[in-house]
């Protein structure tokens, strides 16, 4: 999985975390349906939904709301 998140993603829609995100600097595989992404001083962790034709699709773990990013 994580030769997947190896690009910059771009927000499309759902939770703005930042923009944009990468695996090198803000994405944090925790096992392979969690992910922590850190970005401007804060960390959230997502259920990961999807990650496929250049889209990642995530699902926010506390408050289960949707996000959509692409790449770059």
């Amino acid at each position: 999985m994580p030769k997947r998140f190896d690009r910059v993603w771009e927000f499309e829609k759902g939770i703005y975390i930042g923009d944009p995100i990468s695996f090198v600097q803000n994405i944090e595989i925790k096992n392979n349906f969690e992910v922590q992404i850190s970005k401007n001083q804060k960390s959230e962790t997502f259920y990961v939904l999807g990650c496929y034709f250049g889209s990642l699709y995530l699902l926010e773990k506390n408050t289960f709301k949707f996000t959509q990013y692409s790449t770059l």
